[in-house]
């Protein structure tokens, strides 16, 4: 499945890179991250009923997912302050950009217990989500829950994070810690958790549509939903196995991978209106195929390794070339699609730099850890 993570990875990239040029591929950041979430509720269910088994796997488990997701996201997260003590140190003047150059013009400003509650958020990532739920008074400095992100006066509170799309990692590590509870639940449960989700996703949205962003996208009640597709696909996948037919299974995946490929370039030509939940609905489906087939292979797994380093290093890098363009400093790439390719291709070797010095060191430990806490089985 590594092929379609680094497409959809690839998806929000391109969203995020100088969305004012119009540039869109497959299907967009908003459904993109979606789709992750089933992806994620299918590793889940994947390791946690083949990997992590016995006493002391749920400590193990949850430890190695924050090994996961942490030490590029604080890489990254420290690169805005490189950049701006490099720029000071080279030109006299700090290059402050992304979140730093918004807590740079308005964190003086800011009411305490929303600054501390930004900077911790922003430190562990639990709780991003929540800055998509209001926006800060510029000349108060005051929280105000609301929609109206841009309204004259207003500076988003997504505006305050390090790495914006990085709010999706909270509601990561969140699903995490509910994960092998929800593995361990039988598929009927599952399925009223899911109407509950639904439910959640409505009520609130019905009850508090000032906040509707949150109820919709960000919060993990009404996005469990998703996640849960991913556990249903994994047990689909699981059963079809027991009864010895993964090889049938590979061999309809050498169909079905194109053909979900196919489907995710032809997204904007579908109706607006369906097109989001068929994304989803055809994605569970297809996974169980797209594994089998894909599950033994280095070449697919190599090309997922890089989709998460890409979704957080993207951002930054379009800071960067965003100011870089403005400045002058990138003739020939006035071309909306080359550049776009372009960027894609530098954020692509960067991810490769970071898959190489971060993420396989940590693979590794994480891999240590996990031998280490299986428990012997009885001679």
């Amino acid at each position: 499945m590594g092929i379609i993570r680094l497409l959809l990875a690839t998806s929000v990239a391109v969203q995020h890179f100088m969305p004012a040029l119009g540039v869109g591929f497959l299907v967009g950041g908003d459904v993109a991250v979606k789709l992750f979430y089933i992806i994620s509720g299918f590793y889940m269910a994947l390791v946690l009923t083949e990997k992590y088994t016995g006493p002391g796997s749920y400590r193990t488990f949850l430890g190695n997912r924050f090994l996961r997701l942490l030490p590029t996201y604080y890489l990254l997260l420290l690169l805005p302050v490189a950049v701006t003590l490099a720029a000071r140190i080279l030109t006299g003047r700090p290059l402050a950009f992304g979140g730093l150059s918004t807590w740079s013009a308005h964190g003086h400003n800011l009411d305490p217990v929303a600054a501390v509650l930004l900077a911790v958020s922003n430190l562990t990532v639990i709780g991003q989500e929540f800055s998509w739920a209001g926006a800060v008074e510029a000349a108060t400095g005051n929280w105000v829950w609301t929609d109206d992100f841009f309204a004259p006066g207003m500076v988003p509170g997504f505006f305050f994070l390090g790495i914006t799309p990085s709010w999706t990692l909270g509601v990561e590590l969140e699903f995490y810690c509910l994960a092998p509870m929800l593995v361990a639940l039988r598929t009927s449960r599952l399925l009223w958790i899911g109407v509950a989700s639904l439910l959640c996703r409505f009520i609130l949205a019905w009850s508090v549509p000032s906040l509707e962003t949150l109820w919709q996208s960000h919060f993990l009640p009404t996005e469990l939903i998703y996640f849960l597709g991913g556990i249903l696909s994994y047990r689909a996948f699981a059963a079809q196995r027991a009864l010895g037919n993964l090889p049938v299974m590979a061999a309809r995946g050498r169909f079905v991978l194109p053909g979900l490929i196919g489907f995710f370039a032809a997204y904007p030509l579908l109706p607006v209106g369906p097109r989001a939940v068929l994304s989803a609905v055809v994605l569970s489906t297809a996974l169980p195929f797209v594994f089998a087939l894909t599950a033994a292979s280095k070449a697919d797994r190599a090309l997922g390794e890089l989709s998460y380093p890409l979704y957080l290093v993207h951002w930054n890098l379009a800071y960067l070339w965003s100011y870089m363009a403005h400045k002058g400093w990138l003739p020939g790439f006035d071309d909306r699609r080359l550049a776009t390719v372009a960027f894609v291709g530098v954020s692509l070797l960067a991810s490769v730099a970071l898959v190489h010095l971060v993420e396989a060191p940590v693979n590794r430990l994480r891999e240590r850890r996990r031998l280490a806490g299986l428990v012997p089985s009885p001679a």
